[in-house]
């Protein structure tokens, strides 16, 4: 399976302070294969370290606001892969790296 990094957006702290607070320090999109566009992965901290958020869409459940994930994958395997790209692309570019880059991973 071919990844593509489209967007990798760091969040500054100054200039996005309400989404800082929040724990967003970047929002990510993908291509898979050259055919599925997948937007709106966040990675996050909370004090606990590093973690991505899988796009999602809030709703209610019982009177209660939720967050439902919109797309993932049907293997937690692959899950977790994509987890681990998206963090260790994060990282790059906040070292510097450019964005677009493909990854190459047998799911």
């Amino acid at each position: 399976m071919s990844l593509e990094f489209r967007k990798v957006n760091i969040i500054d702290e100054e200039k996005h302070e309400k989404a800082w607070k929040a724990g967003i320090r970047a929002f990510v999109d993908i291509t898979l294969n050259d055919a599925q566009e997948v937007d709106g992965f966040k990675v996050c901290d909370h004090g606990k370290g590093l973690w991505v958020s899988f796009p999602s869409q809030r709703s209610e459940i019982g009177g209660k606001k939720v967050y439902r994930s919109t797309w993932r994958f049907t293997k937690e395997a692959h899950n977790e892969h994509l987890r681990e790209d998206i963090l260790k692309k994060y990282k790059a570019v906040k070292a510097g790296e450019t964005v677009a880059k493909e990854v190459e991973r047998v799911f």
